[in-house]
């Protein structure tokens, strides 16, 4: 994937859908083939489940890591000013690198590109561009675990109390299997 194939990507969904996302990305199927995403769903049980779109908007950020992580063009004011923005090369790059930031906020925040760009969330498209590489990267991930952190941790802590009942429960049916033995001697 090249952040040229970002560009023209329209973002406007009022709601954040996650696989029409990932189908617009072209990241689906690369998602889906993931390790992570395939326990997942085993351990939810439904491909649909809260925690199974934590894991794949977690596994789409990282395969757009190195893209992240790549060089982009200096912020320019004066991109949103031109009457024609897609004339030169260099205009058709900076639109595709604006893309790709905003998807990329997207899926770290798991809402949809108006309603970020509602809530006026830190950082935006301009913060990121003018960070370091490295600074970029770490910032989508900071923010994708403020927004994911407490879904996730609950749903692990669920997960651990659902075991450990099962265990409990499988510790007491066993207890009364042998009870019921010995009492039919």
């Amino acid at each position: 994937m090249k952040i040229a194939d970002f560009f023209g990507f329209n973002l406007d969904r009022r709601l954040f859908v996650l696989d029409d996302y990932l189908k617009l990305g072209n990241l689906g199927q690369a998602v889906e083939q993931r390790p992570a995403v395939r326990r997942a769903i085993e351990q939810a049980g439904d491909p649909q489940h809260g925690y199974v779109r934590l894991v794949r908007r977690r596994e789409a950020l990282r395969l757009l890591g190195l893209l992240l992580r790549g060089e982009l063009l200096p912020w320019n004011k004066y991109y949103y000013l031109k009457e024609v923005n897609t004339a030169t090369e260099e205009d058709r790059r900076y639109g595709a690198e604006e893309s790709f930031l905003a998807f990329c906020l997207v899926l770290a925040t798991g809402q949809s590109w108006p309603a970020l760009q509602e809530q006026h969330v830190q950082p935006g498209v301009r913060a990121l561009r003018q960070m370091e590489p490295a600074e970029r990267d770490a910032a989508i991930w900071e923010l994708f675990y403020e927004h994911a952190g407490e879904m996730e941790r609950a749903y692990r802590q669920r997960l651990g109390l659902r075991q450990e009942d099962a265990g409990l429960r499988s510790w007491w049916r066993r207890l009364k299997n042998r009870l019921a033995r010995r009492a039919g001697r």
